[in-house]
């Protein structure tokens, strides 16, 4: 997050630097939040990613935006859940569990070593994917032996690299490093996947939903209120507008699905997928882009739309929760 060529040596003092503008909003901010000394190390991340990436330092006390009220959440609304759903292994125990195991993509390959699931990539299309990250997943079709190299040399990469580290999002620690392939769901055309609906939910309640299309060519994407309602919300404005998208399915196929695995978390975006008539679970996702939109006009956009309470902050319980296994 430092800006590009910055040497070292700068690095550090800037460092520095902010670390005691921080330790300053540290001791204003202890006064009326639930802030206690073993929470400083997580504070400090999410205040220095700020200030690296936005400028700015958050408004915890009184948040402005999405960005300020993700990083209240970060710190003020954690759940015990949050790391198990995070794990992308996991994650399909908890949605087997609360909604039903229907719902899954299937599984084609999982392990914790290239070995494990090379034979899944030379048997068809599919999606690889890691466990412990976000972002980063892979759709293919039939693979050259030149490609399946080329995606090992990656994944193997992305083993090794902790995600979230220095932005806050204390959730992914600790997650078990795997590889995961999944069938390839089919989409409009076979150059790409379904759609992916993306569902934010306050209270286990659905807010705003956001579809993204074609999301492999020409991305277009499309937002609506609970209600169906067409949204005009100034966010990724590059994409193309879906029109005369059909909203009654996903009110009637994915709003239950969603409002039962949303039910636990004050606020969390749930994806689904929704082929022919039939509803497929993509993920949980609790800090979009970790509170970090470049674009202020974006992320007061998404605050607007989602409503997210930042009224009754927790005392943080990250440091009490058992590092997550996924064996």
């Amino acid at each position: 997050m430092y800006p590009q060529h910055f040497p070292d040596f700068l690095k550090k003092t800037l460092y520095g630097f902010l670390t005691l503008v921080v330790r300053l909003k540290w001791a204003k901010d202890r006064r009326s939040l639930p802030l206690r000394p073993h929470d400083w190390e997580l504070y400090l991340d999410i205040h220095i990613a700020s200030a690296l990436r936005l400028h700015r330092l958050p408004n915890l006390i009184a948040p402005v935006g999405y960005n300020d009220e993700v990083k209240w959440l970060m710190l003020f609304s954690q759940h015990e859940l949050m790391p198990v759903c995070a794990d992308k292994f996991r994650a399909r125990q908890y949605v087997a569990q609360t909604i039903g195991e229907e719902f899954l993509i299937p599984l084609r390959a999982v392990g914790e070593s290239w070995i494990d699931i090379e034979q899944a990539l030379k048997e068809g299309d599919g999606v690889l994917k890691c466990s412990h990250d976000s972002g980063t997943a892979t759709l293919f079709d039939s693979l050259s032996e030149e490609q399946i190299l080329n995606l090992k040399s990656l994944y193997e990469s992305r083993l090794l690299r902790e995600h979230g580290v220095g932005k806050g999002e204390w959730h992914y620690r600790g997650i078990k490093p795997l590889l995961i392939v999944e069938e390839k769901l089919p989409g409009s055309t076979p150059e790409v996947g379904p759609a992916d609906i993306k569902v934010h939910c306050v209270g286990g309640e659905p807010r705003m939903v956001h579809i993204i299309d074609s999301r492999q060519t020409t991305s277009r994407q499309a937002f609506f209120s609970q209600d169906g309602e067409s949204l005009n919300l100034s966010i990724k404005p590059h994409r193309a507008k879906i029109e005369n998208f059909d909203f009654e399915g996903v009110r009637q196929k994915i709003f239950p699905l969603v409002s039962r695995l949303a039910k636990p978390f004050p606020y969390v975006r749930v994806d689904f997928y929704l082929v022919g008539e039939k509803p497929y679970f993509g993920e949980l996702t609790f800090f979009e882009e970790a509170g970090l939109f470049l674009e202020r006009s974006e992320e007061l956009d998404l605050a607007s739309a989602i409503g997210i309470q930042c009224d009754k902050p927790q005392p943080t319980i990250h440091r009490s929760l058992p590092r997550t296994d996924s064996t």
